[in-house]
């Protein structure tokens, strides 16, 4: 199962989720000086960290949002540099002077070491025993971490925790939703988290849909146990780290919106990243099937094509050459129902 241009070769068999490199000894002989820490030294309770790249004015938005959590406990934010050149932290704490009375840390590494490379330095980085991560483009509602730990400490068995999002932008669009729009929408949510605040989110939701990182709380210990984020499975390596976790730990999800995503700064709404992300998401469900979740759900993977090859343009041919996959006619509400019996919502 794969396309003219090998990008879905499969591994034969059983698919070993864990048996990955120890993706953080991959820059281990990089140094990340810390070229900026705020007068609050305090042990935090949580880390949220930044990893950035030449942000500029959205990592003053993302800091801000950071800073200005409502949550009275200690913790701390950590922006994580990945480009040596940087002029570090002064056009931080021109614009945000109360970084200097924060619990506020700034690093930069000595090379840069990619995306997901620059994450997990994030990750060694951090103090705290519970971790998040913020995109440098990205929002924390004021209550994010007050809500979200208020849960963790609530019930000691839960491992992980993610939450809603909203997306924001000039591609999103603004107008509120009618009155009935708005009330089906909360009988939807209501009935998918059966009144609860909390659901667990099992390893087989992975197969339809995968938590972002923004958002998702985890320990610091847990994310060196997994290995980190894996380089090799770009673009499609925060989706691969997560199944993981969910399967090897209780990960559960808030109904609470508490993140804001910029729709305009994301890199998967450029076409190449956004098929390889359709192709890498299929490569992912095979793996899954048969180990995850029963084989046969791999037929459900070309019906997942076909219904969200529109939403980044593509044409049915160019997907089908990309997977290798022959892609069935859309029928939505067959479509609806295959994922409402899997668990998919």
């Amino acid at each position: 199962m794969s396309g003219r241009n090998g990008a879905t070769d499969l591994h034969q068999g059983q698919y070993d989720w864990f048996d990955v490199p120890n993706a953080f000894a991959q820059w281990a002989h990089v140094p990340s000086r810390l070229v900026f820490e705020g007068a609050d030294r305090r042990a935090p309770r949580l880390t949220i960290a930044i990893p950035t790249f030449r942000r500029g004015a959205l990592l003053i938005e993302a800091v801000a949002s950071a800073i200005d959590q409502l949550w009275t406990e200690p913790f701390e934010v950590i922006v994580v540099d990945n480009d040596p050149d940087s002029e570090g932290a002064a056009p931080l704490l021109a614009a945000l002077p109360r970084l200097a009375q924060a619990n506020f840390r700034y690093y930069i590494n000595a090379e840069n070491t990619g995306m997901f490379g620059n994450w997990n330095r994030s990750i060694e980085l951090a103090r705290a025993e519970w971790y998040t991560m913020l995109h440098d483009d990205d929002l924390l509602v004021p209550q994010f971490a007050s809500r979200m730990m208020a849960v963790l400490d609530r019930d000691r068995s839960i491992d992980g925790l993610t939450c809603q999002r909203l997306f924001f932008g000039p591609e999103v669009p603004t107008t509120r939703p009618s009155p009935l729009a708005a009330i089906a929408r909360r009988v939807g949510t209501e009935g998918r988290f059966g009144g609860k605040r909390v659901r667990r989110f099992g390893p087989r939701r992975f197969f339809w849909w995968a938590t972002s990182p923004v958002g998702l709380i985890v320990r610091k210990q847990d994310c060196i146990a997994l290995g980190g984020y894996q380089p090799g499975e770009w673009p499609s390596a925060d989706y691969y780290f997560q199944l993981r976790f969910a399967i090897r730990h209780r990960l559960f999800e808030s109904r609470d919106h508490l993140v804001r995503i910029r729709s305009q700064e994301n890199e998967s709404l450029k076409p190449e990243t956004a098929m390889s992300i359709l192709v890498g998401a299929h490569v992912l469900r095979a793996r899954m099937a048969g180990t995850v979740v029963p084989r046969w759900w791999l037929k459900l993977s070309g019906m997942m094509l076909e219904r969200y090859r529109p939403t980044y343009g593509f044409t049915r041919d160019a997907v089908e050459e990309a997977t290798g996959v022959k892609l069935p006619r859309d029928r939505r509400a067959l479509f609806i129902v295959c994922k409402g019996l899997t668990g998919g919502y």
